[in-house]
């Protein structure tokens, strides 16, 4: 009975659980913290990949590695959104306006080869 008082005292609700109040102690932090802990496994080439970045000092440790890799990809994944709005789109869009600016596949390999000759 003394233990009911003393968790009422604390704050505590009628019925609350000592367990219940830890998960809602962990949610609060949880929903404090800026970074998540996460585990994987890598395939051994890419393991290998991680442990050379490091033995060259491109990075401090394969916890590094690890990091950058999704922030290089997101990056990339960037780089490829503008490409395709900027360039492609445009360009698609284009040739559906006028069809008659595509080239045929003749064309293209002759474009392709003068292109070729021209750079040596």
């Amino acid at each position: 009975m003394a233990r009911t008082t003393q968790f009422f005292e604390q704050g505590w609700s009628h019925g609350e659980t000592l367990g219940a109040r830890f998960n809602a102690i962990q949610c609060r932090e949880a929903a404090m913290r800026t970074t998540e802990q996460m585990s994987i496994t890598l395939p051994n080439k890419m393991a290998e990949f991680v442990r050379d970045k490091v033995a060259r000092d491109d990075y401090a440790s394969d916890s590094e590695v690890r990091r950058n890799a999704p922030r290089v990809r997101r990056e990339r994944d960037r780089a490829v959104e503008i490409w395709l709005r900027d360039q492609v789109v445009p360009v698609a869009q284009a040739l559906c306006d006028n069809p008659g600016r595509a080239l045929s596949a003749d064309q293209l390999r002759a474009e392709l080869k003068k292109h070729r000759t021209r750079r040596g």
